[in-house]
C-alpha cells in the first residue's frame, strides 16, 4: 500500500534508511513478493461514518479498505492463475535522509504498474525522474514483462511520459472536471 508522508513539517515524518550512494543523491531500492492489489480511492459510507465526520478514513476504515484491496488482488490471483508478483520502491533522499524523489510500482501477469512517480519540485529537470523510470523498467525486463503501465492527468507529468517512449491508450474526460485522467503503457522490446 502507498503510504503518504505526513503534511506536518518535522515531526513524525518518516526518513529514508539503508541508502546505496548513487550520484549526489541517495537511492534506495528494494522489491519483495506478494499479493497484487489496485488502489482505489473510497468515500466514507454512511454506514461508516456520521455526518459529523470527515472525507479521511479512520484507522478501522483504512484497514477495511485495504482488507477490499487484498480480497481483490487474492480473486485475482485465482481467477488468472496467475502468481508470481514482485513490488519495487526506489527512492532518492539527501544527506538528511529527506525524500527526493522515488518511484513505486509492481510487476503482475507481464505488466509493470507504475502506481507512484514523485520528484520534488526543486529536483525536477535534473535528470531524476528519468532515473526512476530507468530503473522501473530495469525492474520490468528483470521480471519478464513485456510493458510498462500508469495513469495521470493531464495537468501532470503526460509530456514526461510521452518522451520517454509512452503511448496514451485510454482517456477518462472529466475527472477532475475540466481535466483527463490518461492511461498511458509503454511496450519494451525482447
Amino acid at each position: 500500500m502507498c503510504r503518504a508522508y505526513p503534511s506536518n513539517a518535522e515531526a513524525g515524518r518518516p526518513r529514508i534508511a539503508n541508502h546505496a550512494v548513487a550520484g549526489d543523491a541517495r537511492v534506495e531500492v528494494s522489491t519483495r513478493d506478494a499479493p497484487p492489489f489496485a488502489l482505489s480511492a473510497s468515500d466514507n459510507s454512511e454506514a461508516m461514518t456520521d455526518d459529523a465526520s470527515s472525507d479521511v478514513l479512520s484507522d478501522d476504515e483504512r484497514a477495511i479498505a485495504q482488507r477490499l484491496i487484498d480480497e481483490i488482488g487474492e480473486f485475482n490471483l485465482k481467477a488468472t492463475g496467475i502468481a508470481e508478483f514482485h513490488e519495487m520502491l526506489t527512492v532518492e533522499a539527501d544527506g538528511d535522509g529527506e525524500l527526493l524523489a522515488g518511484v513505486y510500482g509492481w510487476s503482475w501477469g507481464g505488466t509493470c504498474w507504475i502506481e507512484a512517480l514523485w520528484v520534488r519540485g526543486d529536483m525536477r529537470r535534473r535528470g531524476v525522474g528519468s532515473r526512476l523510470l530507468a530503473a522501473a523498467e530495469k525492474h520490468a525486463r528483470r521480471h519478464g514483462c513485456t510493458q510498462l503501465a500508469l495513469d495521470t492527468h493531464t495537468f501532470q507529468a503526460r509530456s514526461f511520459y510521452e518522451r520517454h517512449g509512452f503511448v496514451i491508450v485510454g482517456e477518462l474526460a472529466d475527472y477532475p472536471k475540466g481535466h483527463s485522467k490518461l492511461l498511458l503503457r509503454k511496450q519494451l522490446a525482447g
